[in-house]
């Protein structure tokens, strides 16, 4: 069977009727949009089983939704003064003539002058809104609709501009209260914005389907379960067999317990040491450390061969490699008690003494 959905001028059912065609591929779905005059007639005589319907309507026998609200708008050529403005109010559209009904827009009813004065001129005869669309573009007046109207006839010679205190118009979706059916309600779930895991009634291939996809998802959780169990258990083994692994880490301890294993301070090591300390924490026993420490005397001689030779290199080589401290102090003093010729006299034999008596 058809499911049939009815939706009024102005309103775009596309993302609906595509949920529903993901959600239902075996259920055929007809779409069409009805009059002003038709919106509940559609339902009463069976050719739609819901209807997206603008306010107000016949509401005896029908449950109804609200889904959205649409502001006003003024429609007028576009050589209008309302071109000029952002927004209007209905006081500066009192002495234009309406091409409605002036029940259908009762703030303008109350303010307009022809109104008022009793001077309105019966309307035209027009079958349908673009033919109303045609005398406003001419001049003959102006029209006062939801926006997503004036969107659909929309037109290069009309401009349109928000109303501020004209009422919002009412978009809702209708059914007949007796026939609440669950193809009804799975689109009124789908209209509202749930899913299909969230859905209160599902046709009989969702539920199937959801069925199967359950299945599967049991049993992918079981296979996860015992993947887990069979890791919990395969770590618990591996601690009984190393407590070293089993240990954690100081960083995942309780604070108690890395306060105990905090090293002590030195003012800690000395108070304990002595015995006096008695509020101090006991010392951890830690295995012995290894210190290795290099002999120096070696190596200090061999740094005073070193400085002999750059020395003896003579004092070009020790400007240009920028050597100061105390080989320039050593060189200074050199000069200044036997003169260039002698230090460097000095300087040789010191290094050949070093040379002979160096470690190699």
């Amino acid at each position: 069977m058809t499911f049939s959905i009815a939706f009024a001028a102005g309103v775009t059912p596309t993302k609906w009727t595509r949920a529903w065609a993901e959600r239902r591929p075996d259920q055929p779905l007809e779409v069409f949009r009805t009059t002003p005059d038709e919106q509940s007639a559609v339902l009463r005589d069976g050719r739609a089983q819901v209807s997206i319907v603008r306010l107000p309507i016949d509401e005896h026998d029908l449950s109804l939704i609200a889904l959205y609200r649409e502001i006003p708008v003024v429609v007028a050529a576009k050589d209008h003064f309302i071109a000029d403005a952002d927004s209007l109010l209905v006081a500066d559209l009192a002495d234009e003539h309406l091409l409605q009904d002036p029940d259908a827009v009762p703030e303008w009813r109350d303010v307009a002058t022809e109104v008022r004065e009793g001077i309105r001129r019966p309307l035209a005869a027009v079958r349908d809104m673009d033919e109303t669309m045609e005398l406003v573009a001419a001049g003959v007046g102006i029209v006062i609709v939801p926006h997503s109207i004036a969107r659909l006839h929309s037109r290069k010679d009309l401009v349109s501009r928000p109303v501020e205190d004209v009422a919002e118009s009412q978009v809702s979706l209708a059914w007949l209260a007796a026939e609440t059916t669950e193809d009804i309600e799975e689109f009124i779930g789908i209209v509202r914005g749930r899913t299909k895991a969230s859905s209160r009634v599902d046709s009989v291939a969702c539920r199937r389907r959801e069925g199967q996809e359950g299945e599967e998802d049991r049993q992918g959780q079981g296979r996860r379960e015992g993947v887990a169990r069979r890791r919990r258990e395969g770590k618990a083994r591996r601690g009984q067999e190393d407590p070293v692994r089993a240990r954690p880490h100081p960083q995942h301890r309780e604070p108690q317990a890395r306060q105990a294993h905090r090293p002590l301070s030195r003012a800690a090591r000395a108070g304990s040491g002595s015995g006096s300390g008695s509020g101090c924490r006991a010392r951890p026993s830690h295995p012995p450390r290894l210190v290795l420490r290099a002999p120096t005397a070696p190596l200090r001689a061999r740094h005073a061969w070193r400085e002999a030779a750059q020395l003896a290199r003579g004092p070009t080589r020790l400007a240009r490699s920028g050597a100061t401290g105390a080989r320039s102090r050593q060189r200074s003093g050199c000069r200044a008690q036997a003169g260039a010729t002698g230090c460097r006299r000095t300087v040789l034999s010191l290094s050949g003494a070093l040379r002979r008596g160096s470690p190699r």
